[in-house]
């Protein structure tokens, strides 16, 4: 089994015990997101691929067995991995903290 998959189950069962809401977070981090005049990023018909391919994988992933019972969210981002996650923890720290709507990040699944 491969550890993603085993972090997941682990984190449904935990969940489930705790009676937690599991947020998928998918962080895609493209070299130079942007384009400008002077430097070339990665271009937006392959960026949009990618988005696309990885927003499909979160929603096979949150309709999975594994989540039955639980509430299930997914984020998806567009930015450095270490960022991504950084911002993604400040964005749900607040929204634990004050029970409202999620940012704009995040897509209710059920």
């Amino acid at each position: 089994m491969n550890t993603a998959l085993f972090s997941t189950k682990a984190a449904s069962v935990i969940a489930k015990k705790l009676k937690a809401e599991i947020i998928l977070l998918h962080v895609l981090d493209l070299p130079q997101q942007a384009s400008d005049s002077i430097n070339k990023g990665t271009p937006a018909t392959e960026v949009m691929f990618f988005k696309n391919a990885a927003e499909d994988k979160l929603k096979e992933l949150a309709h999975d067995p594994i989540f039955n019972g639980l509430t299930v969210s997914s984020s998806l981002i567009l930015d450095r991995t270490s960022l991504g996650v950084s911002k993604s923890a400040e964005n749900n720290k607040s929204y634990t903290q004050q029970s409202t709507a999620f940012d704009y990040n995040h897509t209710k699944l059920q």
